[in-house]
């Protein structure tokens, strides 16, 4: 409990910190919520941040459950926020503009057209190399929105018949796709953490799609791994930024709490994007590990700037990302034989404009 009173958005003096328990992925993609904590930007706002370090799918079941309130994902849990009836989240902010998924290329694959794969490299060369094809992915995570991203790209006026896809589970992607084995390519559907082993192992796949620190690691031995595709640089249209989404159920009882942790969290992202290393040394003493292994270079982070202009408006950059996260998601089979919320309906910008003036003013 504080000694001294707190004054809240609405002008309210509280004594005791309100708990929020906050799910966070153990990268620097989630470090706004390492930075809140370290700096005590959510503290000075009233806030006691429970944190949770965890997957992204543990988040989202997290905050389904109740055991977090408030949480960092990435893009490919994203679509529990389109679901039209009991929708379990809400999204209360964009976070990076993140370019960390790539597909990687095996140079030692001897399918044709592989090991001269880089990101400078046709559509058209690419779809001879994927065509037939072995790729190692989570498909439960980011990296399963960017593949399907990257075959939409791939197979953009190539007839049903000539489409490269693959499966998942029970599910095709695309679902259009009527060709045969010879454009299919086999998954190996294997956790970031193992894509390593995978790709250095007797059997290899021809390519991979990681995220940091994996995909950094690997693109560091030149001789064995070459980055093939990208969003920034080979479909900046697809650009689907990381979110923080608030459970429901406790954003209908907690809006002031919210707030105030908005105020924190949007001082925190403002922090990151002028001061990377103090961010990065934040995200490392909080995770407890040694800040050689925190990978910042794989975004753009936005400032509190940035993310008022990018919702001042309903028309907006700040909606165009959240129209290209909900077209990721149309094809997940979650959302299969349902209409989909409207990009407008899954967020509620009041509490990140709020936050942004108050951040703004104290410059």
């Amino acid at each position: 409990m504080l000694a001294i009173g707190l004054v809240s958005c609405g002008g309210q003096t509280n004594t005791e910190l309100k708990t929020v328990k906050v799910g966070l992925q153990g990268n620097f993609g989630a470090s706004a919520g390492f930075v809140g904590i370290e700096e005590g930007y959510f503290e000075k706002e009233g806030v006691k941040s429970e944190k949770q370090v965890l997957t992204g799918p543990n988040i989202i079941a997290g905050l389904k459950a109740g055991t977090v309130d408030i949480g960092f994902l990435g893009n490919g849990v994203s679509w529990n926020y389109f679901v039209p009836t009991n929708t379990p989240i809400k999204m209360l902010t964009i976070d990076n503009l993140s370019n960390d998924d790539r597909l990687i290329v095996n140079k030692a694959s001897t399918h044709a057209g592989v090991k001269t794969i880089t990101t400078s490299s046709s559509i058209t060369e690419l779809y001879t190399a994927l065509k037939g094809s072995t790729l190692a992915a989570d498909l439960t995570a980011t990296p399963g929105s960017f593949l399907n991203s990257m075959l939409d790209k791939v197979n953009a006026g190539i007839a049903a018949d000539k489409q490269i896809w693959y499966k998942n589970v029970d599910a095709k992607y695309p679902t259009t796709a009527t060709s045969g084995d010879e454009y299919k390519i086999t998954i190996q559907n294997v956790a970031n953490s193992s894509i390593t082993a995978t790709m250095t192992g007797a059997e290899a796949p021809d390519f991979c799609i990681a995220f940091a620190p994996i995909s950094a690691t690997l693109l560091l031995d030149t001789a064995k791994f070459a980055e093939g595709f990208t969003t920034a640089i080979n479909m900046p249209e697809k650009l689907t930024p990381s979110t923080w989404a608030v459970s429901t159920s406790f954003l209908k009882n907690n809006k002031e709490t919210v707030q105030k942790f908005m105020n924190g969290l949007v001082k925190s992202l403002d922090y990151r994007a002028g001061n990377i290393n103090g961010a990065a040394a934040d995200t490392a003493n909080q995770l407890r590990v040694d800040i050689s292994t925190i990978i910042t270079g794989v975004a753009y982070w936005p400032t509190a700037e940035d993310l008022k202009g990018y919702f001042s408006t309903a028309d907006g950059q700040g909606m165009k990302y959240v129209t290209q996260i909900r077209n990721s998601q149309l094809s997940n089979t979650n959302l299969k034989d349902i209409t989909p919320l409207a990009a407008a309906d899954v967020i509620d910008t009041s509490f990140l404009l709020n936050a942004c003036e108050k951040v703004i003013a104290a410059k």
